[in-house]
């Protein structure tokens, strides 16, 4: 399977292919896992009770409606193994890992696929879809990956009425919703719903570039629906480095706000570098860029932008493997201005 950060079967010294913050995590976290250390002789919270408090407090919701998971990807698992959907709809392009689930439980798949022509964005005609649709779960990823792109909120509004009216299960996997400039406004907008079947995925994995400590929770709308997934979790499913760091974590508002600002600037930054190399490059000269309101984005060209980056040591995602993407999609994770300059210096050999 392809995937992003493949460092161990390639000579990198640049990995632009994984979307995790590239601001330094807060010493508090590090710090979080030393003083972790002289617990290891102890099991973790089976119940994670703590951290399922504090993000309750975060989310304004009951902690028993919150569950923690061994990163997003064990609260999708359990989710499947849970309700056990006989049909699900996704969206192509959109992330590998609800496949893989579905796929586990034998559930049947249903495609909408994103159109290059309007920026690979969810509009009405989805929403018809929908309509029509005889599923009874859907995926919806905000924003998505790998295209950057967030759901229009009165698109989503109805979304929420069709699947509501439907009885159908609506799953959105937020875990790039901490990079969005108006998750506040995203975040109350949510809320204002009060959607049984609604299931909201995040992960703290991506705003705190903490991918091997492995941290997602789920934030649940019904008793019934958290009860069914609770039962399908593993016991001791979350180390207590993964407690600790999230309780921690739940703290950081100052860091996550930095980081947005940061991200926004440095995204412009790459964006306008793309465009400058565009204009000079005759073999770049064809490169598309999709917008994006997530830490990474989506561009297109014929030339072999992997292979070439690779030969000098820097890392892109190839997206060719996404179901809805064609060969010359590459995802590009923002970074430093240093890195993106050294990105750049790259790509104005070609």
């Amino acid at each position: 399977m392809i995937h992003g950060g493949d460092i161990y079967r390639n000579n990198v010294e640049h990995d632009f292919s994984v979307n995790i913050n590239f601001v330094d995590v807060p010493k508090e976290i590090n710090e979080a896992i030393i003083n972790s250390i002289p617990k290891i002789k102890e099991y973790p919270d089976i119940e994670c009770q703590k951290l399922r408090k504090n993000l309750s407090i975060q989310y304004g919701c009951d902690y028993r409606r919150i569950l923690c998971g061994n990163g997003a990807s064990d609260i999708f698992m359990a989710i499947a193994h849970g309700i056990k959907p006989n049909k699900a709809l996704l969206l192509a392009p959109s992330f590998y890992g609800y496949i893989h689930c579905l796929d586990a439980v034998g559930c049947k798949i249903d495609w909408y696929n994103l159109k290059k022509e309007n920026n690979f964005c969810i509009d009405a005609n989805f929403v018809n879809k929908l309509k029509k649709s005889d599923c009874d779960l859907l995926f919806l990823t905000n924003p998505n990956n790998p295209t950057g792109q967030t759901i229009d909120l009165d698109v989503l509004d109805e979304i929420i009425g069709v699947c509501q009216k439907a009885n159908k299960i609506l799953v959105i996997d937020e875990c790039f919703s901490y990079f969005l400039t108006n998750e506040d406004e995203y975040c109350d907008f949510i809320n204002s719903h009060n959607y049984e079947g609604l299931i909201r995925v995040r992960a703290y994995t991506k705003i705190f570039a903490i991918p091997g400590i492995r941290l997602g929770y789920g934030i649940f709308y019904s008793d019934k629906i958290v009860e069914l997934v609770k039962r399908n979790l593993s016991e001791w499913n979350v180390s207590t480095f993964a407690q600790e760091v999230g309780n921690e974590a739940c703290k950081q508002k100052e860091y996550i706000v930095k980081t947005r600002k940061l991200i926004e600037t440095n995204k412009n930054y790459l964006i306008q570098g793309l465009l400058n190399v565009k204009n000079k490059s005759s073999k770049l000269s064809d490169l598309e860029i999709v917008p994006s309101e997530a830490n990474f984005i989506l561009i297109y060209t014929k030339f072999d932008l992997y292979k070439f980056l690779l030969e000098k040591n820097i890392l892109i995602r190839d997206c060719s493997n996404f179901k809805g993407l064609k060969k010359g999609y590459y995802r590009i994770a923002v970074k430093s201005k240093e890195e993106i300059d050294i990105l750049l210096s790259a790509l104005m050999l070609a």
